[in-house]
């Protein structure tokens, strides 16, 4: 099933190549995107950051917010946090907030983010 939905991606990218599209991805739809390899193809972690490394040095790809992805892709690679939090937290910083505040405690107190206690 994994396969079959790269396929299709693959398949959508040739198509944007050859009409020399580019392609706008929002900030929930890279959230999704890691959401969906994890849960619904049970893509290893290490998996779905080489395929955000080759999402973000793609060319053909516009970001909503290439700042906040290259951050989010950072501290997902480096920690033990998910992905969709990291571009939380830094949209919080984005928007002058002191800090974000998460409830997860595999976070505790990350940049950008304050655990509840």
């Amino acid at each position: 099933m994994y396969i079959r939905f790269v396929s299709y991606v693959v398949g959508l990218i040739r198509n944007a190549i050859d009409s020399d599209e580019y392609v706008f991805i929002s900030d929930i739809v890279l959230c999704e995107f890691v959401w969906a390899l994890r849960c619904a193809y049970n893509a290893n972690k290490s998996d779905v950051i080489r395929a955000l490394e080759e999402i973000y040095s793609t060319k053909l790809f516009w970001f909503q917010n290439s700042e906040r992805f290259k951050y989010a892709l950072k501290k997902f690679s480096q920690k033990c946090g998910d992905f969709a939090d990291y571009m939380l937290g830094y949209t919080g910083f984005n928007h002058h907030v002191r800090t974000t505040f998460t409830s997860d405690k595999k976070l505790g107190n990350s940049d950008y983010l304050t655990l509840l206690s």
